[in-house]
């Protein structure tokens, strides 16, 4: 019992002291990383449900709907050209 009360009582060694700062910064660390994984999960989801509701329509939707605007001639030529390159690159 007297050893036992004399190790608590006694200050710590320059190497336990590391060792503990070591243990906490570890710590930190790996509550850290489980912060960012679950905020790179998020973004994951968030970007999927942006990604769905943008490609709703079938890149033949887009081609369709594309046509019908050069057709009734709210868009030029140049416009149907390049935005039909940008749907097709997509693809």
């Amino acid at each position: 019992a007297y050893i036992a009360e004399k190790n608590r009582n006694r200050k710590p060694t320059t190497q336990e002291t590391v060792d503990l700062a070591i243990q906490e910064e570890a710590k930190k660390l790996a509550k850290e990383r489980r912060e960012m994984r679950f905020e790179m999960a998020r973004l994951r989801k968030e970007m999927n449900k942006n990604s769905q509701s943008k490609g709703a329509l079938s890149a033949e939707d887009r081609l369709k709907k594309l046509e019908e605007l050069k057709d009734e001639k709210l868009i030029t030529e140049d416009e149907y050209s390049m935005k039909r390159k940008e749907i097709l690159n997509d693809i």
